[in-house]
């Protein structure tokens, strides 16, 4: 039975974490790349000339005329009368950012209260428009009270089907560039292979290059989802739920890198094979568009694994509905994960010369 040495995976994770760290360009596409584009959707979403705020009107009648009127004296700002039903249900999707619930009757009085509700990465702009409205009433009668309630659900639809895919796109960075890259340098160079002369076995090897991998990406999603909070007003995230779907994330990802720097017979080679599976999980992998969209870009999610994570992701943080169900995209990524750890066990190799070693014997 093989024993595993718990000091000698420590010290082979120290040595994993003080490779990791002397390498810049990994720490840039692991932690800073993913925040970048997360900056880039708060930007987006705020600086956006084009960006018109949407109200969505509940119950306005006669009354209510006038002070439509005043708010959509603002600039870039539309009032669109909906059902109490079909404006939280937008609120949650995205498509409108506020709901003004107008009070009953049939004449607006003094003193009376405009409910509305928006979700917190809107709510100081909707105060801002609520106060300018009610400035330009120049009688008293005409300015109304207003009470903004705050849901705990909802974002910009762009940032809502993005983000996800996000988190998916930074456990893609640890699984090809901290993985696959660093294993075929240390091929090249013979450092797996001096790590076989040592006292330590290849599951202890194993162990801490996984166990590295599975800190990072940890580090990486608390960070990811950290960002979201304060940038997007991301808000009652299912920590425990993007949690499993981070782990199930790192075996797929860390897998199809085992996979991919077990095929590369060089490393020349294998830098290719990073950077093509690196274009097509980034844009075929359900991240920046939806499938939906068009059947060519359906059929791709289908066979790119990490449309499955994207696809759990998106429905764990958002709650909408995704392409599959929630088993199908887990059952999807167990599947592919099993896959690419089937040929990592078959094709990876601790040197350049084992395989040409074995298909031509010596003397021959």
């Amino acid at each position: 039975m093989t024993t595993i040495n718990i000091q000698s995976v420590k010290a082979l994770l120290l040595l994993q974490w003080q490779e990791l760290k002397r390498d810049r360009g990994t720490l840039f596409l692991n932690f800073v790349f993913p925040l970048l584009f997360v900056a880039g959707l708060y930007l987006q979403t705020q600086m956006n000339p084009s960006f018109q705020f949407k109200f969505a009107l509940v119950d306005g009648g006669p009354a209510s005329t006038h002070f439509v009127q005043l708010l959509t004296n603002s600039p870039n700002v539309g009032v669109q009368p909906m059902t109490a039903e079909a404006a939280e249900a937008a609120l949650k999707d995205g498509s409108i950012h506020a709901v003004l619930q107008m009070p009953a009757g049939d004449v607006l009085e003094h003193g009376q209260t405009l409910q509305v509700r928006t979700t917190p990465n809107f709510e100081e702009l909707t105060h801002i428009l609520l106060d300018a409205a009610s400035a330009r009433a120049i009688a008293p009668e005409q300015r109304l009270a207003y009470r903004v309630a705050v849901a705990s659900h909802g974002t910009h639809s762009q940032i809502a089907y993005v983000y996800p895919g996000i988190l998916a796109m930074a456990l893609v960075q640890l699984g090809l560039f901290a993985t696959a890259v660093p294993l075929l340098q240390a091929r090249e160079r013979g450092t797996l292979r001096f790590l076989l002369l040592t006292p330590a076995r290849p599951l202890e090897l194993l162990l801490s290059q996984v166990g590295l991998r599975v800190a990072v990406a940890l580090v990486q999603i608390v960070f990811l989802l950290m960002a979201g909070q304060q940038l997007l007003g991301l808000t009652d995230v299912p920590w425990l739920g993007v949690a499993g779907a981070a782990s199930l994330g790192v075996l797929l990802l860390v897998s199809l890198g085992y996979a991919i720097a077990g095929m590369a017979p060089s490393l020349q080679v294998g830098m290719s094979m990073v950077m093509i599976a690196n274009f097509t999980l980034m844009f075929g992998g359900n991240i920046f568009w939806d499938p939906n969209s068009s059947k060519a870009l359906l059929v791709v999610a289908h066979v790119v694994p990490l449309s499955y994570l994207s696809d759990l992701f998106r429905q764990l943080i958002t709650g909408s509905k995704g392409l599959w169900s929630i088993g199908v995209d887990v059952a999807a990524i167990v599947a592919w994960s099993l896959a690419a750890i089937a040929i990592a066990t078959r094709t990876l190799r601790f040197d350049t010369q084992d395989r040409g070693s074995r298909a031509v014997p010596q003397g021959a």
